[in-house]
């Protein structure tokens, strides 16, 4: 497969512990929407990795349209202003997005820094200091909820909800929950 800016290789790279395709020469990326999610939400990468990739953006490039590299057909241009101003390219067929040098960075920062990525930092930080006790008590709460099929939506109130509670509980001493 070859890359839609630069027609360098396109290899099977690990990213964020999510398997993506990049360019041996550009080093942009190409990226299943579907893995997307995955990559935003995970924090292996360092701040000062992720810095150092964002670096590699160049923000007066002019870009040209791009090709799918997969299924060869026209990428769509999704415009993003956060940390800075880019564009990704989009394909709507297979549902791959490009990544030029840099973007993947940027918008891993700027889903970290929103707050639905604080709120998912403090989550994994909780998470990953319960003692077992505390892992079974939130295990236990987790099984009595209401057996609903939950959107995209419900599942981050969802975690909201249960970081308020966490929170309530270690502050406060007491617990939302209903016993």
């Amino acid at each position: 497969m070859q890359c839609p800016r630069c027609n360098g290789d396109l290899r099977k790279h690990t990213y964020e512990g999510v398997s993506v395709r990049s360019c041996v020469d550009c080093q942009g990326y190409l990226v299943k929407l579907a893995k997307l999610e995955a990559i935003k939400r995970r924090d292996r990468e360092s701040e000062i990795r992720l810095a150092t990739d964002a670096h590699l953006f160049e923000s007066d490039q002019q870009k040209s349209r791009v090709r799918c590299p997969q299924c060869k057909a026209e990428m769509r241009s999704t415009a993003h202003r956060k940390p800075v101003k880019f564009a990704t390219d989009h394909c709507q067929g297979c549902r791959a997005i490009w990544f030029d040098p840099g973007e993947l960075a940027l918008l891993q920062i700027a889903f970290q820094n929103s707050a639905l990525g604080v709120d998912a930092k403090r989550f994994r930080e909780r998470l990953r200091s319960m003692t077992d006790e505390g892992r079974a008590e939130y295990e236990k709460s987790l099984a009595n909820l209401p057996d609903h099929r939950h959107g995209a939506g419900d599942v981050a109130l969802f975690m909201s909800w249960c970081l308020l509670r966490t929170s309530l509980h270690s502050s406060y001493g007491f617990s939302i929950w209903p016993e």
